[in-house]
């Protein structure tokens, strides 16, 4: 189990709760959140992204991080528990 705020993730069978209600995510979802739960308040770049939830071969070009983090931001509601730093990249917070 990982907790940062509201935020909590049980690793092991892949369930995601925010505030004691359950989040139902994708698999990508899951990991970029993961990610982020082992790295809290450290401000993560779209790179650092890209190279530690994608593939290595993933395209250093593609969208696909933000649109993944634009759902996963959604789906957590408000308030938003990853933030943007302003041209950095991406930081998780502690609500509570």
């Amino acid at each position: 189990m990982l907790e940062v705020g509201d935020v909590t993730i049980d690793v092991a069978t892949h369930q995601v709760w925010r505030a004691g209600t359950e989040v139902p995510l994708t698999a990508r979802e899951f990991a970029l959140l993961r990610y982020f739960m082992h790295h809290p308040g450290e401000v993560l770049s779209l790179g650092d992204l890209l190279e530690h939830v994608w593939d290595a071969n993933a395209d250093p070009f593609t969208s696909s991080p933000r649109v993944i983090l634009s759902r996963l931001r959604r789906k957590l509601g408000t308030p938003a528990p990853i933030v943007t730093v302003t041209n950095v990249g991406y930081q998780l917070v502690s609500q509570a």
